[in-house]
């Protein structure tokens, strides 16, 4: 829609904003390593404005060759504040250890890009330390300190948020839903490090709040990792205080931001066009989520927590792994899984797939347990706008191990979580760039 964006397929790359304003970004790169050599690989992902690096904080997917491991995935979720018509907005990907492997991107990368208007009621914040101090993989639960930031954040009439006096507290004001990403990028120096982070609601978990992707394994520069949540949190009373709290998930160590930063991003949804509910079994494995390509199985949406009854038709007793979008458009999804497991190197993939026919590149694949120093446990995320739906499509989830690794069991250990919110096409906020992204050969879309 060049009202919002323009793109030339002389700089492919990159997407020009015509509309001043604020933007959010959704950044999805499934990545894959050939080599067989036992190696270790970080890719690191960042949004970029007019080629400079934006710090509101970075996604890092870690592979280790080892045991048949070779994929996984780059995730990050951002708002870029106070955009100028004629800048540009690009994600960058990068090696950031040692090891000189060629990794590719097995299927496809994407980039969702969102105008937030101000008829849309938002809060970012940035973070880079916890009540404890700078560590965040703290032996003791430790909550994570937000501050507003008067150049990279947004803080709307909803929210209430003080840098000094409640800095991990976000006040919401509204009895609603809300949609809400956080990242949390860090740096340690011990093997098997991985942190935990939760989302809390009132000082309670949120059903499937747990998100800890985020291992560090200190071998071949491989010392960063990240962690990101994405899901909806469902307040049932005004003035609900929304916190992040992190811990030590397996090994002791410090590890800290560093020169990045997290981030976290709220939106209030609306009260129609939104579906969001949660599994704790599949269709085939009951708990393991962990099987063969031959017995992929798909998540059993057994609790509706938001359904609009007049746009989703899904049942919970009977054929709960399929939901029926109604009207045709455009669907952003956001996913989110936690798991945890006592095989070595095992690691799932989670697929998206529209009327039984997988979506390319929409997947999560950041599910590796190395199981040894104490980490037993992983998670996957997943933001991702489902394209052009026709009329009546069935959505499903399926989950199957990454060929060539460990087939034991990976079991949730929290509900997994899934949102879809229908996007009004043309709307006066809501244009997006996956028709821009969403090709091979870099030429412009022709829809």
């Amino acid at each position: 829609d060049t009202t919002y964006f323009g793109y030339s397929s002389s700089s492919p790359s990159q997407l020009a904003v015509n509309t001043s304003g604020d933007y959010l970004v959704a950044v999805t790169v499934p990545i894959q390593q050939a080599g067989t050599a036992g190696t270790r690989s970080t890719s690191e992902a960042d949004v970029r404005v007019n080629g400079g690096k934006k710090n509101i904080g970075v996604s890092r997917a870690f592979i280790r060759t080892s045991g048949g491991n070779s994929q996984s995935s780059n995730h990050l979720y951002v708002l870029l504040k106070g955009l100028s018509s004629g800048d540009y907005i690009e994600s960058y990907v990068r090696n950031i250890t040692t090891a000189t492997d060629v990794i590719t991107i097995p299927s496809q990368a994407s980039m969702y890009v969102e105008y937030i208007g101000n008829d849309q009621n938002v809060y970012f914040g940035l973070g880079t330390t916890t009540t404890s101090g700078t560590n965040f993989n703290p032996a003791a639960t430790s909550t994570v300190s937000w501050y507003d930031d008067s150049t990279l954040g947004r803080s709307d009439s909803n929210y209430t948020h003080n840098n000094s006096s409640a800095s991990t507290t976000i006040t919401l004001a509204a009895n609603a839903d809300y949609m809400v990403f956080v990242n949390i990028p860090y740096t340690g120096a011990a093997a098997n490090e991985d942190v935990i982070g939760r989302v809390l609601l009132n000082g309670t978990l949120v059903t499937g709040g747990d998100f800890k992707q985020g291992y560090i394994d200190n071998t071949s520069g491989a010392t960063d990792a990240s962690i990101q949540w994405s899901g909806v949190v469902h307040a049932t009373t005004t003035n609900s205080k929304l916190s992040v709290i992190v811990r030590q998930s397996a090994a002791a160590g410090t590890v800290t931001v560093n020169n990045d930063t997290a981030s976290i991003y709220i939106q209030q949804l609306p009260s129609t066009g939104v579906y969001y509910g949660t599994a704790t079994t599949t269709s085939f494995g009951g708990s393991d989520w962990n099987l063969s390509a031959a017995n992929a199985t798909t998540s059993l949406w057994t609790n509706d927590i938001v359904k609009d009854a007049t746009m989703y038709g899904h049942a919970t007793s009977s054929n709960s792994f399929r939901i029926t979008a109604g009207p045709t458009g455009d669907y952003l999804l956001a996913l989110n899984d936690s798991r945890n497991s006592a095989s070595t190197r095992t690691n799932e993939i989670t697929q998206i797939s529209v009327n039984g026919t997988p979506v390319s590149g929409a997947l999560t694949q950041t599910h590796f347990v190395r199981n040894t120093g104490g980490h037993n446990q992983s998670s996957g995320s997943l933001v991702y706008l489902l394209r052009n739906l026709s009329a009546s499509s069935t959505i499903t989830v399926t989950t199957v191990t990454e060929p060539g690794t460990t087939l034991g069991a990976a079991n949730e250990d929290q509900p997994a979580v899934f949102m879809l919110w229908h996007k009004t096409a043309q709307s006066n906020f809501t244009q997006d760039t996956e028709r821009w992204y969403d090709n091979v050969n870099a030429e412009p879309p022709t829809d």
